[in-house]
């Protein structure tokens, strides 16, 4: 099954693709919409703008995609991993 892979230093957050309904940008930082109304927000007013655009495009135009985010590389958050 695909899933989105979050790390932040030691911190990891796996959850499967059909969970996520969409990420969008705040003013400081993301939001990651799932299903049964949770939300998981991530904070960093230093996060660049391109970075935020990344990881949002990522998720949210490669919905049958394994994404790995990792909050702490600003110039590559976001990759697309093969099964």
């Amino acid at each position: 099954m695909k899933k989105i892979v979050i790390t932040r230093g030691t911190t990891k957050i796996e959850v499967i693709r059909p969970d996520v309904i969409e990420v969008k940008e705040s003013s400081d930082g993301l939001v990651f919409m799932m299903k049964g109304g949770f939300m998981f927000t991530f904070t960093d007013t230093d996060m660049p703008t391109h970075a935020k655009i990344n990881i949002i495009g990522a998720v949210n135009n490669f919905p049958n995609a394994n994404v790995e985010i990792n909050l702490l590389n600003y110039a590559q958050p976001a990759s697309l991993v093969a099964d």
